[in-house]
């Protein structure tokens, strides 16, 4: 079929429509890959991002049960430090006076 056009469309001298077919016809093609490749990639990123969504819930504890369990005790351990650290004399006036002179 398609060499009876390409036939009837050299026969006639019309080899402009012939370039404007042939290339609508890659475009096309083109276009279709371009499309399957973008498919393929949102597919790979949806996957990323699920994989980061289960590694985010184990760990925060969610998959095992154990809710905020990962890394707060050294949260605790630290805002403890600070409290801690503000319960410290501080120096007087007087202690920098005498430093002074």
């Amino acid at each position: 079929m398609s060499a009876e056009i390409v036939r009837s469309v050299i026969e006639r001298g019309d080899l402009a429509h012939l370039a404007l077919f042939l290339w609508a016809v890659a475009a096309s093609l083109l276009g279709l890959l371009l499309l399957k490749e973008l498919t393929v990639s949102n597919r790979r990123f949806s996957e990323f991002v699920q994989e980061l969504a289960r590694l985010n819930r184990l760990l925060s504890g969610q998959e095992t049960g154990r809710a905020g369990t990962w890394g707060t005790g050294r949260c605790d351990s630290a805002h403890e430090a600070h409290a801690d650290r503000d319960q410290l004399p501080r120096p007087s006036d007087s202690d920098d006076s005498e430093k002074g002179g």
